[in-house]
């Protein structure tokens, strides 16, 4: 058991003030919580459904053991009367809210990866910085790691100068000193794996996937890289899957959910016994765009930028 899972599975979080809601598909609210820290909160009862807090949590959790960085995720209690407030704040109705089916108020947080009075977060490198990037090659594991969970959505990244990311907060990011300023891109919004709500993992085509909003960063040898990760997904342990499932609560599962969770675990063993194929369909599709040695013109590197966590940091 790592660090990480022992921080999701001790004492639940409570919550010291809502700050404000963000932007996105699941209403989620800026909070200071009772480690006097700052967290995304991502709610159970939400647009995307309950399913999209367990998918947060299995995408985040798949991706922190694989290697790739993510932040830190903490489950947090609210009171009754805390409910109320959030349902209020995000557009909830309190006859809306009981309609969740669920009778507690136990939901997800996702740490800040930095002190946000110091650093900021971005949600887009410009150009002139992708020569600052230290994990460029993350971003392809990123990219494999998607099409193995069939995530449905835009990959969304934060970027921030490694010197400013909390060690504590953040998995797998290699954290500079206080003098370098290299950037480090974090992973973050796994709500849509899993086909989303639907929990099948359809065939998504590489070309009209999911368009991973990463920028287009030069990378060397990006055919050995993208071998060294599909190989790390092929010899993702079945131990290590089983035990990021069974870190789910019960209180997030509905009956069906129990056999819909199985079933989901069953199709993602038999998809990445398959990594090959998808990493062939990769580079059939790269070799088409004639890129040769470079990120720039891949495809998939490409579209639309989105501003959700980012864009706090600067209000």
């Amino acid at each position: 058991m790592n660090d990480s899972d022992i921080k999701w599975i001790s004492k639940p979080l409570s919550l010291k003030r809502f700050v404000r809601t963000l932007p996105g598909g699941t209403r989620s609210v800026l909070a200071e919580l009772s480690d006097d820290r700052e967290y995304v909160l991502k709610f159970l009862c939400n647009p995307q459904t309950h399913r999209s807090l367990v998918n947060e949590l299995l995408g985040t959790e798949i991706f922190r053991s694989i290697g790739l960085p993510v932040p830190q995720l903490r489950q947090v209690f609210l009171t009754s009367t805390q409910e109320s407030d959030a349902a209020a704040m995000r557009g909830h109705t309190r006859n809306q809210m009981h309609a969740s089916n669920f009778c507690n108020f136990q939901h997800l947080a996702v740490s800040i990866p930095v002190n946000r009075n110091e650093a900021t977060l971005y949600d887009i490198l410009p150009e002139m910085c992708h020569v600052l990037l230290q994990n460029k090659s993350d971003m392809l594991g990123a990219l494999v790691v998607d099409q193995w969970l069939g995530n449905l959505d835009i990959r969304q990244t934060v970027f921030a100068k490694s010197k400013y990311i909390l060690r504590d907060r953040v998995s797998n990011a290699k954290v500079g000193s206080r003098i370098h300023s290299g950037m480090i891109g974090i992973f973050i919004d796994h709500g849509l794996c899993f086909g989303g709500k639907d929990w099948s993992l359809r065939e998504i085509p590489v070309k009209y996937g999911p368009k991973h909003n990463l920028g287009r960063y030069e990378c060397n040898s990006w055919l050995s890289i993208l071998r060294k990760w599909c190989q790390r997904v092929e010899a993702f342990p079945d131990e290590d899957l089983r035990n990021i499932f069974a870190l789910v609560p019960s209180s997030w599962l509905l009956h069906e959910d129990v056999l819909g969770l199985q079933l989901l675990h069953d199709q993602l063993r038999r998809r990445r016994d398959r990594i090959r194929i998808i990493q062939e369909d990769l580079i059939k599709v790269w070799e088409e765009m004639h890129i040769g040695q470079s990120f720039r013109k891949m495809p998939c590197f490409e579209g639309r930028l989105t501003s959700k966590v980012a864009n706090y940091s600067s209000q």
